[in-house]
């Protein structure tokens, strides 16, 4: 049986091919993270649009709140009811989180500080 010989210039060629793997793989690893933390950034914007909780409160309000009964109303007239009552409560939510944006670009405006007046033809080293 023979011995196998290795030449240094087949060392050195299996370095370069480990380390071209190695890399590949990190490069994988990390794209990889990204497109999971992309896709957990959509989610959670998703989940917090107003549309989608407006949804979620319209749907709770209609399942488990409690109506009265009244003799002799029929089950659209009970549901026409909860509907106009759910649909004026997501337009009080809605006026409520409109406020609520406006009231936080207003609190990043004044946090910002003052800007400084630009004027048309200032050379930048004049500001």
């Amino acid at each position: 049986m023979t011995a196998d010989r290795w030449s240094p210039a087949d060392l050195s060629k299996q370095r370069v091919v480990v380390s071209r793997l190695a890399q590949r793989a990190e490069l994988n690893r990390r794209r990889w993270i990204e497109s999971r933390h992309a896709a957990t950034a959509r989610v959670r914007t998703l989940a917090t649009s107003p549309w989608v909780l407006g949804a979620l409160f319209a749907l709770g309000w209609l399942v488990v709140r409690p109506t009265s009964r009244r003799r002799g109303a029929t089950f659209a007239a009970r549901l026409s009811l909860r509907l106009r009552s759910a649909g004026a409560s997501l337009l009080w939510l809605a006026h409520l989180y409109r406020q609520f944006q406006r009231g936080i670009a207003a609190g990043a405006a004044l946090t910002a500080g003052p800007r400084p007046a630009e004027y048309p033809g200032q050379r930048p080293e004049e500001k």
